[in-house]
């Protein structure tokens, strides 16, 4: 398969950082633990509706494929490393899912999958890494009629949080050449494809848990936040994070 410069560049950073042993240490929680563990979680999972016994696509695949597959669907999943497809690789194998979990490297612009074969696709901090407008119609080609994809990524409209981003030190801050956290351009440009499309920006005080680790004081800012952004929608674009909603003609 003949990939694009970005493409390469992609697959050759995510090769050198991803290592066979990576998720040597995971271990498997409850899927209602992870579906609650932050308000975009919730809200992305709940927009695929149930799972269990439907085709679902990871893409950008990780530990969530085992959580998928143990809550009853049948999974894909691919990411344009080969380094990080093996890592999952392992871990399915470790939990006895090959049978439910089945895996491949590419690119998204690109998968090798037959037309109309998926119910739902799921990613977490993939789309700002692919060419949208490509990926968007990939996708769309890939969704069975009415399937949804659900997808959470970085918000980039907020000039502040992308100075720190690009300035402050912090963990799980890799960086590629080529990905840029969204703004809401690349939304319309991902979602044209659709049949319908939906989105929703989070994490505002919320996204102090870049640094603290104290649940009751991060439940309670994204408590904050709920009813905050929902009396002054202006203060959206500040956010950290974006949920991202289409569904296929």
């Amino acid at each position: 398969m003949e990939r694009t410069r970005r493409q390469e560049r992609e697959r050759a950073y995510w090769n050198e950082h991803s290592q066979a042993e990576e998720y040597a240490r995971w271990r498997e929680f409850p899927f209602e633990s992870w579906r609650t563990f932050r308000p975009i979680q919730r809200r992305a999972l709940d927009y695929l509706g149930p799972i269990a016994g439907r085709h679902l696509l990871v893409c950008g695949v990780g530990p969530d494929a085992v959580l998928f597959a143990r809550a009853g669907a049948e999974v894909w999943g691919f990411d344009i490393s080969e380094e990080q497809v093996a890592a999952v690789q392992d871990l399915v194998d470790r939990f006895g899912l090959s049978d439910k979990v089945h895996l491949q490297a590419m690119p998204f612009e690109a998968m090798d999958y037959p037309s109309s074969s998926f119910d739902a696709a799921f990613g977490d901090a993939i789309l700002h890494h692919i060419d949208l407008s490509a990926g968007g119609v990939e996708l769309a080609r890939v969704l069975r009629s009415g399937a949804r994809a659900s997808f959470i990524e970085p918000l980039g409209t907020n000039p502040l949080l992308g100075f720190a981003r690009r300035h402050v030190p912090y963990g799980g801050k890799g960086r590629t050449e080529d990905e840029r956290p969204l703004n809401y351009h690349n939304v319309r440009s991902f979602s044209r494809p659709f049949a319908s499309s939906a989105y929703h920006e989070y994490a505002l005080l919320g996204m102090a848990r870049r640094i603290t680790r104290r649940r009751s004081l991060i439940r309670s800012l994204e408590a904050v936040d709920e009813v905050l952004l929902e009396h002054a929608r202006w203060m959206r674009p500040l956010c950290q994070s974006i949920w991202i909603g289409v569904e296929a003609a």
